[in-house]
């Protein structure tokens, strides 16, 4: 057995070891090591497992995913056949900061002045909106709390059952008083966010369309802006300049010798707002998600697999309204 082993000394620790009896082995370093080199791989496998879960559900359903053939991109395509300019954009960042919201799959069609993008959020955050809206008020009402009535957060933890229960019922007082002067209303909508586009001269767009789907544990939102000239004034037919437009960057393409006229967008940011607590002038419920800006070069978009037979069916139409003032 011996010239299966580097050396001798290996060799006589074999020994030892098979001369031990069960339970000795079962209790012995040599059973411990190979133990935690088990659970090692057990995790380095759950690890990945739950890496790969998260991209595949992660990634949107087909349904959400192809351009979204509006009347106003129909128009466009009607008017300019297959030669009409699409382009997609690889997002500036996929996930919002706050890990709130998503986007993927942007295409921008300069002749419809039409932007597409899908949006992903999290189901929780319909489902939960109104207890997690309760909690951010009461935790607002607990520093105000603090700071006029003396109480020192550090000594919080000291207080005696009594002294907690008044403080505690002093919050919930409060609490209570705050949601009956002002409510907190909660949507009746399956998709109750909306969103609205910010661009570089202060613009606000509101008006969208869109279709929706669910996939595991997010929802899902393929949503058409309209109105959105990234390559400025001026726009003429890129078919007429350029029968076979060949350029570093499509603005120029489409632009042609109008450029010194125009005034391009230069970044887009998403806002996503609760439908029933809206204000485009104050911060949005999530961190605004940078869709676009214009170092990114657009690419062309192969949308020939994904050509028109009539308008996307299910379209709604959202024109957000400030439901606070």
């Amino acid at each position: 057995m011996s010239e299966y082993y580097n050396n001798d000394e290996n060799y006589e620790e074999e020994l030892i070891y098979q001369e031990k009896s069960r339970m000795e082995k079962i209790f012995s370093m040599r059973t411990l090591k190979t133990i935690l080199k088990s659970i090692m791989w057990v995790l380095v496998v759950i690890v990945y497992g739950m890496i790969f879960f998260r991209l595949c559900t992660g990634k949107p359903p087909k349904s959400v995913s192809g351009i979204l053939w509006t009347e106003n991109v129909m128009a466009a395509y009607e008017e300019y056949g297959n030669n009409i300019l699409i382009y997609s954009h690889e997002p500036v960042e996929n996930i919002a900061e706050d890990g709130v919201s998503g986007i993927y799959d942007i295409v921008y069609i300069p002749a419809a002045k039409t932007l597409q993008m899908t949006v992903r959020y999290n189901k929780n955050l319909a489902e939960d909106y109104y207890d997690n809206e309760v909690q951010k008020r009461r935790e607002e009402i607990e520093d105000s709390v603090i700071k006029s009535e003396g109480y020192d957060r550090t000594q919080l933890a000291t207080l005696t059952e009594e002294q907690r229960a008044k403080y505690n019922a002093l919050i919930e007082e409060r609490l209570s008083a705050s949601l009956a002067e002002d409510p907190i209303e909660v949507s009746d909508s399956q998709y109750p966010f909306v969103f609205v586009l910010r661009d570089n001269y202060g613009n606000v767009y509101t008006t969208y369309e869109y279709i929706a789907d669910t996939k595991t544990l997010y929802y899902y939102q393929r949503i058409s802006f309209e109105g959105i000239d990234l390559f400025g004034n001026g726009q003429v037919s890129p078919e007429v300049l350029y029968p076979s437009p060949d350029a570093e960057n499509p603005a120029y393409i489409f632009k042609g010798p109008h450029a010194s006229e125009s005034n391009e967008i230069t970044y887009l940011y998403l806002d996503m707002y609760y439908e029933k607590d809206v204000n485009v002038y104050e911060e949005a419920f999530s961190y605004p998600l940078q869709v676009y800006v214009y170092e990114v070069e657009l690419e062309p978009y192969d949308f020939s697999k994904e050509l028109p037979a009539v308008l996307t069916e299910g379209l709604n139409k959202v024109t957000v309204e400030n439901s606070k003032h």
